[in-house]
This record gives structure tokens, sequence and C-alpha cells, in this order.
């Protein structure tokens, strides 16, 4: 009797572990989709030994249409162990947005039945529900918008789509003929140059699709404004021999671009979205003359394509060049996502403390319907070396003068001297005098005239003699040796141009700069000039372009010399840039 019980008992904990070894479950392409889309539900049967399978009873699908039903064998090793999976898939189609339960799938599996697991979907309203045009034509053409009621600069995207009811009436198509479109800046985003075909089904009927062409609409203006009509042409057949040429056009539509809100704050210059602001400053420890970066980073969703970002404005003593813009957006199904970024050199030209302030930017959000300004924070900048003397401002001034006659003063320096006037001198207020105060004083004019006329016949005779020196200029055996050191200096700079010797190339091009001043110097002197310096002795010859083309090479050769910071100009064009240099300064000298 013992005997019987254990073998029985065996038995039923042999059947309990094969049963163990099979699972059954129903498994969602995904559970979360927009009305009109397709979903894939696949029941899987995994058992790691033959097994008796009867036919999948399928759970009642309320609320959804099927679409195809098909199912599979597949069989693994993996080891020592055989594995072996039964898949029934099931495509539905869902048109009414909400919350579906679908219940377990049951099967029959070696005289036991087994359930699946059940999945809840949620199907959400489509706002881009494609509207292809309702008549019962075969082939139609569909212009189908992200949006048709926007502000100005927020982007819209326009999906230019044809759907067929068999791949052959889609073989032979011209190009999408794209019309004016006023009142936007339209920006094509794609064009399909391989052909790819899907099936959609739009108000209960499957169609066969084909994406022609994206398009990123920016309105530029207010009010109703209408899109024309895209067209296209299409070669259908009519029979094995005949084939008829057949234009299709979408139908024009309308979007209702809206005015902004009239209480917009100054800062605000036309972005439309969601961003961010950033601030990243280099270094904050600098030596003077020393660069550093200082970038703006906007990021967010939003007309990034047309918005330009604030000038930044700093003290004179913190030479600032102009910013290098970076694009690193990209254009979505929703607009413009990613940053931009501005990227200042700044280059500090005495010691002390300064403050980059706060940078301001205001865009309008079209979610909240309200302007945001946003703001980073302030950022100290300690620059080792001592600051400029108002007494210093006050000599360089005088020599300015002194250095320079009238007729050949530069808008350069005219410029420098006013700045500096303009920083050390502060007139105070008169004393206010009575006319018989008035009559008492006048007694001084007589005294302080033939002072003044003095002074001024002095200062006459020194202009005089600086002109007839500046005039004299360097004597011809010292300019014959300053031009072979150029030729010289050109052929150097060439040879590391040449083997890519970055180094050496900004050493001899900062040394060729400098040999090029001298050029145009009162007396040869071994000295390196600064920039002040060097225009005002260029402009006793040469042109203020010349003077500009020689300001921007330093400012290049300053940046790859001390900051390790490189410009976006090849060895190759700064070569060709000091040779011309170097050639227009011969022929003047």
């Amino acid at each position: 009797m013992s005997t019987k019980l254990l073998t029985y008992l065996f038995l039923m904990m042999g059947g309990i572990f094969v049963t163990a070894q099979v699972s059954f479950e129903a498994v969602a392409d995904k559970t979360q989709l927009n009305a009109g889309d397709r979903l894939q539900i696949s029941f899987v049967i995994t058992a790691e030994n033959d097994i008796n399978i009867s036919n999948v009873v399928l759970p009642n699908f309320k609320g959804f249409q099927i679409l195809g039903r098909n199912s599979g064998t597949n069989i693994s090793y993996s080891n020592g162990q055989l594995t072996r999976q039964y898949v029934e898939t099931v495509v539905l189609f869902v048109q009414k947005p909400g919350k579906y339960v679908l219940e377990p799938a049951k099967v029959k599996i070696d005289d036991a039945v087994y359930e699946s697991n059940s999945i809840t979907i949620k199907v959400s309203k489509n706002h881009r529900q494609e509207k292809a045009a309702r008549t019962q034509s075969n082939v139609q053409m569909a212009l189908i918008l992200s949006k048709d009621e926007v502000y100005p600069n927020q982007p819209i995207i326009a999906d230019v789509k044809l759907y067929a009811k068999s791949y052959d009436l889609l073989r032979r198509r011209s190009e999408i003929e794209v019309p004016g479109i006023s009142g936007f800046q339209v920006i094509q985003l794609s064009k399909n140059q391989e052909r790819n075909f899907q099936q959609q089904v739009i108000d209960g009927v499957v169609y066969v699709s084909e994406d022609i062409a994206q398009f990123q609409l920016m309105p530029t203006q207010t009010g109703q404004i209408k899109i024309p009509a895209f067209k296209i042409r299409l070669a259908i057949p009519i029979d094995l021999f005949d084939e008829k040429i057949v234009l299709l056009k979408t139908k024009p539509l309308i979007v209702n671009v809206k005015d902004l809100p009239h209480n917009a704050p100054a800062s605000f210059t036309g972005a439309v979205g969601n961003f961010k602001l950033n601030a990243i400053l280099d270094d904050t420890q600098l030596e003077v003359e020393q660069a550093t970066n200082y970038e703006i980073e906007l990021i967010g969703e939003g007309n990034f394509s047309s918005i330009k970002l604030p000038e930044l404005k700093l003290s004179k003593d913190l030479e600032i060049y102009p910013p290098k813009r970076r694009n690193a957006y990209k254009t979505t199904a929703t607009g413009e996502k990613g940053k931009i970024v501005d990227r200042y050199i700044i280059v500090p030209q005495n010691g002390g403390q300064y403050t980059i302030p706060p940078f301001t930017f205001t865009f309008f959000n079209p979610e909240t319907e309200e302007y945001e300004t946003i703001t980073t924070a302030a950022q100290e900048i300690d620059v080792k070396g001592n600051p400029v003397s108002q007494n210093q401002l006050l000599a360089d001034t005088v020599n300015l003068v002194n250095d320079s006659t009238p007729d050949t003063l530069s808008n350069n320096t005219v410029q420098r001297i006013n700045n500096k006037v303009k920083d050390i001198i502060t007139i105070p207020d008169l004393p206010q005098f009575n006319n018989q105060e008035k009559s008492n004083k006048n007694w001084y004019w007589f005294l302080f005239i033939p002072v003044l006329g003095i002074l001024l016949f002095f200062y006459l005779r020194h202009k005089k003699n600086k002109k007839t020196d500046i005039q004299d200029g360097l004597n011809s055996l010292d300019k014959k040796e300053i031009i072979a050191d150029l030729k010289n200096l050109l052929e150097q700079l060439e040879i590391a141009k040449n083997h890519k010797k970055e180094q050496e190339f900004t050493t001899i091009s900062s040394t060729i700069l400098n040999k090029i001043v001298t050029l145009f110097a009162s007396k040869k002197e071994d000295i390196i000039y600064n920039e002040s310096q060097a225009s005002e002795l260029l402009s006793q010859r040469m042109s203020d372009t010349f003077i500009q083309r020689w300001e921007t090479l330093h400012r290049k050769n300053q940046l790859r010399r001390y900051s390790g910071v490189s410009t976006d100009d090849s060895l190759e064009d700064l070569y060709l840039e000091y040779q011309q240099m170097v050639n227009d300064s011969i022929k003047k000298s």
C-alpha cells in the first residue's frame, strides 16, 4: 500500500514539475498610443518539452478593430536545454480615445488550461490626426500641420503625404511643387530621396501612405494666413500598356496667428518658446592681456533659427571680441530643440577687479501665454597687474597729441583721445559772478592772454619739429635692413605653415607685425609696440583699413600666443594675410 502511494506521489510531483516548465504571456508593443495608431499584441507560450497545444482563445477586443492575425514557432538551444516558443500575434486598430483593458487569453496545453495576463492600454486623442480628403477616390494628397493656431515666431511643422489604396498607384510620381507662402519663413526640413511606404488606417479604411516632404513654417505676421495648395503629379496605370497623368493638390489651409500680448518688456526681442539660460566663464584669475572665454548658453525649445541674443557690455578695461555663434539645435516634429551658444573672448587691458554683469533674456512662453525673463548671476574677474592711473591716462593722451599732427590723426586716434579725456576730466561747477564781480575780474585776462600766447608759440614750434621728424623717418639704410628682415621672416613663416608648426608660426607672425610698425617709426628701436603705439605710427602713412587689418591680425596672434584660444582661420589663410600686409608695407615705406 505504501509503495503504491509513493509511486502516485512521485508521478504527481513529476506532473507538477512538467507543468512548471510552461508559461503563457501576453505582450503589447506599446501600452500608450494615439487614436488612429496600430497596436500589436503577442501571446507567447514557452515550454522546455514537447507539448500539445489547442487553439488560443483570444479575448474580446472591445473597442478595437482586428487588422490581422498570424502565428509562428521559435526553437532555441542553450546550455544543453531545448526551448520552444509558440507565438500568436494580433494587429489591432483603435479609433476612439480612452482606457481599455484587454482580458486574458486562454489556451489548453496537455489537458491543462492556462490564462495569460491582462493588459491595460491608454489611448490618447491624436492632435495630429491625419485628415486625408474624405472622398472615395483611390489616391489622395494631404497637408498635415502640427498646429493651426500659433503666435509669431512659434514654429509649425507641415508634412505633405500621399495616400493610395494600392502600391501600384504610387509607383511613379513627380517632384512636389511648393507654392509661394507669404507670412511665413519657410524651411524645407526633409525631402525623402528613398521612398518609404507604410500602411495606415484612416476613418476605418486601410491606405498605403508615403511621406513626400516636411517643412517648418515660422509665422512672421499676425492674422488669418492662408497656406496655398501643394501639388504633385502621379502616373496611374490604366492597364498593362497605358497610364494616366493625374494632378493632385492639398486643400488650402488657414493658420490663425495670434497677436502677442501688448505688455512686452523692453528686453523682449521676439523669442517665442521655453528656455533656460547659462553663463560660463572659463577663468576668474587672469593676467593683463591674458584671454578667457565667456559663453552665453540658451537651452530649450523655440525659434532658435531667428533668435539674436543681446550684446554683452563690459568695462572699457575689458577688451571684448564679437561673439561667435554655435548652433546646436535640431528641428523636430514640435519645433526647434537644443541650444545656441554665443562665445565671447575677453582680454583685460589693466589690472584690477572686474564684474561681468548679469545677462538678461526675455521670451514669450506660448504655453503659459506670458512673458518670462531669465537672468544669469554676476561673475567676478581678478586681473593681476597694476590698474591704470589717471596720471598715466593723462600722460598717454598728451603723448598721443604730441606724436600726431592734425592732418595725420586717424579716426582711431581721435576716438582713443576722446575716451581717455572723458575718463579723466570732470568739469566742476563754475562759480557764478554778478556784474560787479565780473568787472573786477576783467584785469585777470590782461595777464593771462600774453602767457597763453607764449605757450601757444612754443607748442606750435614743437609740433613743427615733431612733424619734420616724422616726415624724415628712418634713413634708407635702416629701411633696407627692415625690408630684408620682413622678406626673410615671410619665408620662415611659409616654412612653418607648410610643416604645420602652429607655435612657431605664431611667434614669427608676431615678429612680422612688430617689424611692420618699426618700418614706419621715426627711428629704429628694438622695442615691442603695443596696439595703441602701433596704430599711431601706422597712421602716418597707412590707411585706416590697413590699420584695422593690422589690429585684427595682432589680436588673433595674441589669442593664439597667450591664451591657447584658436581662431577659425587656417594657417594658409593667415599666411596669405601676412604676405599681403608685408607687401603693402614695403610699397608704402
